[in-house]
């Protein structure tokens, strides 16, 4: 009996070791600050939770250094703050790609784009993906141009996308970008051919797989109609919006404290008097809260705002669309088909005036 224990025991014992042996350790080091008594936070940014296999990571920082398990099974992009910017930032600029070959992180906390990941993912996105988005121009992290084009409206980091894609089908970097962009922006027809170009290795993971499930239930689809949906009058009346009678009507998501969207509107309405009589519409929804409708029914005042207005109150119409990012707009034709999606305004006033031109 004794000898039976005693084989569990050394059984468990080395159980244990093993076990031990497999955990990796990430080294993390913050330089360009002194960050003591801080933590830093690993987040998920705008992406849904389901693709991630941990939705945050935490680790106390101390004489500028943490440590963090390396718990993930297939590459995983981050974005990271630390504890002292709560409530002055929602995240630091930079990607951070772990995946089970990751050892250490060094954060420039003064240039957060110029972090340095070891490992194959971080590697492919620092010395592959960024060098061929910004081949004929040169790159600086600490101007964040990365993070500026794709998090923008530009049809460019799409196309790019594409390419890289079609390059190197077998991207974990570049399926992390596509799904960025449809968490940002949704369904776009050259963002559903990129998903079909990856690899068939690709195609069988479980992250390609919950992409191209959200890409087939998007309600929002280039080309197709757009869905119609409950919304409120300035009146605060019920109304369904189905219907768009002029040549193209662009349907703009916004609310009252958003600050890029009150710019826009203010851009928006040059374009609006230019090619109203043209057969330009403009259609506004705005996403406020309950306690910020009287704030949005002032900024219409406030703004002048000459197009029609409709509230979809607490954003209820826009969650179940996917529209997290603001402002999003949606051009339409005359039968209420989306045309383009995520269209800057400068490439509108080219599209009208190539459109609408007598």
């Amino acid at each position: 009996m004794k000898i039976l224990l005693t084989g569990i025991l050394m059984m468990n014992i080395c159980a244990a070791l093993a076990q031990n042996h497999k955990k990796n350790i990430i080294i993390g080091e913050v330089i360009g600050g002194n960050k003591d008594n801080d933590s830093i936070y690993f987040k998920i940014a705008s992406i849904d939770p389901k693709y991630f296999e941990k939705k945050q990571i935490v680790s106390e920082i101390t004489d500028s250094k943490f440590h963090i398990d390396n718990e993930v099974n297939y590459p995983q992009m981050y974005r990271i703050i630390f504890l002292s910017d709560k409530g002055k930032r929602v995240w630091r600029e930079g990607k951070y790609f772990i995946d089970p070959s990751t050892t250490s992180i060094k954060i420039d906390y003064l240039s957060p784009e110029c972090n340095q990941v070891d490992g194959r993912t971080a590697a492919e996105f620092s010395t592959e993906l960024i060098p061929f988005f910004f081949k004929n121009t040169s790159y600086n992290c600490k101007s964040s141009n990365f993070q500026d084009l794709s998090r923008s409206r530009n049809s460019k980091f799409d196309s790019t996308l594409y390419n890289y894609v079609l390059k190197k089908p077998d991207s974990y970097v570049a399926l992390w970008s596509l799904i960025e962009r449809f968490s940002l922006f949704g369904q776009s027809d050259i963002r559903q051919k990129t998903l079909s170009l990856f690899s068939k290795k690709m195609k069988n993971t479980h992250v390609w797989n919950l992409l191209n499930n959200d890409f087939e239930n998007s309600l929002i689809k280039e080309y197709e109609k757009f869905p119609d949906i409950d919304l409120k009058t300035n009146a605060l009346s019920q109304v369904k919006l189905n219907t768009y009678k002029a040549k193209f009507t662009l349907i703009d998501f916004w609310f009252s404290r958003c600050k890029p969207c009150l710019k826009d509107i203010q851009d928006l309405k040059i374009l609006y008097e230019k090619y109203k009589s043209k057969g330009f519409e403009i259609v506004g929804i705005s996403t406020d809260k309950n306690e910020d409708i009287d704030l949005w029914q002032n900024r219409i005042i406030e703004y002048k705002i000459p197009w029609m207005q409709y509230l979809d109150e607490n954003g209820i119409e826009a969650s179940k669309l996917s529209i997290s990012y603001f402002p999003t707009v949606f051009l339409l034709d005359n039968k209420g088909r989306v045309i383009k999606k995520d269209i800057t305004l400068v490439d509108l006033d080219l599209f009208l005036k190539e459109h609408l031109s007598n």
